[in-house]
């Protein structure tokens, strides 16, 4: 199965793709983050000279809101690529663009597609393209998972 992605990331790096406008919205910063970080990078700094030196109330506060700041940056964040990556999906069923790759001509992506959806096809479908993303995430979840079993 991991010819086959390679086979259509090899294929897609010279395709030409539609540019993608996802409307007026800014561009992701994180300046909250780093208004935040001030006092956290004054005591990061106090602490690697002083490695002895026990962190105050304070101390401990900064520490603690400045990663509550970075896990709710995360969080706007993740929340704006799924709002921009389901735009991008709902542009994609609503063209009138055909979203089929022609695997028939191409013996190997054939053999590919037969043992990942068990049947013959002549093309994959933009649904088959997004069953193999799936397919190719949880590969790296379980190959991260053994690897670290292994260790």
């Amino acid at each position: 199965m991991k010819d086959l992605f390679d086979n259509l990331y090899n294929i897609k790096k010279v395709a030409n793709f539609k540019k993608v406008d996802f409307g007026s919205k800014d561009k992701i910063t994180n300046e909250r983050v780093i208004e935040a970080n001030t006092s956290f990078e004054e005591v990061l700094a106090r602490t690697r000279n002083d490695t002895k030196e026990r962190l105050t109330e304070s101390d401990q506060e900064s520490v603690k809101r400045y990663f509550v700041d970075l896990k709710n940056e995360a969080k706007d964040t993740l929340k704006e690529v799924v709002e921009y990556k389901t735009k991008l999906l709902s542009d994609i069923k609503k063209s009138n663009a055909s979203h089929v790759f022609y695997i028939d001509k191409d013996p190997a992506l054939s053999k590919y597609a037969l043992e990942v959806f068990q049947e013959e096809k002549t093309f994959l479908t933009l649904d088959d393209y997004f069953i193999l993303l799936e397919l190719k995430k949880q590969l790296e979840v379980d190959e991260f998972l053994n690897y670290k079993d292994e260790i």
